[in-house]
């Protein structure tokens, strides 16, 4: 399995092809993801083997923008399927590498260890101090892409997602991401009160 030659190949053509609209997904999004990778895989202690499955997860998990905006997941996973034989990945790995993927979609349960790692990197900013930063940027792309929302409806959709929809799965992402996470929930409902 050549890991640097299938990053090395993705990466180049993520930075050359990505729309320029996609100022939340762009390539700074998947390098952010595999830096927050790292740290999980350093407290979660995955299978040795598995760790170069993880991370060409991560690095191919929004490969899938190439192509379209919505339900991008799928197109990603073909095109993983499509490039990895190349670089030498066995079908099972392959396989392992696209349910990785394929859990990064919201309605999709993480099953195993790799995936929850995968969840939890996906969306680590979540429970960081950059988490108003980077949700501004997510807003201002889905604008560009017809989705437009009032400054209300934008901390509803936060708020609710957050509240209801997002768990950090790690013992890592509880430990260090969650206490955080609840501060910005909190701070989001006092300024949604504040706009009722």
């Amino acid at each position: 399995m050549d890991l640097n030659g299938a990053r090395d190949y993705i990466l180049k053509r993520l930075e050359k092809k990505l729309s320029p609209n996609l100022i939340y997904h762009g390539v700074h999004h998947t390098m952010r993801v595999v830096e927050s990778l790292e740290m999980y895989i350093n407290e979660e202690h995955p299978e040795e083997e598995e760790i170069p499955l993880l991370r060409t997860a991560a690095y191919f998990h929004d490969a899938g923008f190439l192509f379209r905006y919505e339900n991008n997941e799928e197109l990603a996973i073909t095109l993983a399927e499509e490039v990895l034989p190349g670089f030498d990945y066995t079908n099972k790995q392959i396989a392992f590498i696209t349910a990785i993927i394929n859990s990064t979609q919201s309605h999709i349960k993480p099953t195993n260890l790799c995936e929850e790692i995968m969840n939890d990197a996906d969306h680590d900013y979540f429970g960081t101090d950059e988490y108003y930063q980077i949700s501004a940027l997510l807003r201002q792309e889905l604008s560009l892409y017809g989705y437009k929302f009032s400054d209300f409806e934008w901390l509803n959709k936060q708020y609710n997602y957050l509240l209801h929809t997002h768990k950090f799965y790690t013992q890592t992402g509880i430990k260090k991401r969650k206490q955080k996470k609840y501060e910005i929930i909190a701070e989001l409902k006092f300024l949604l009160d504040k706009k009722q």
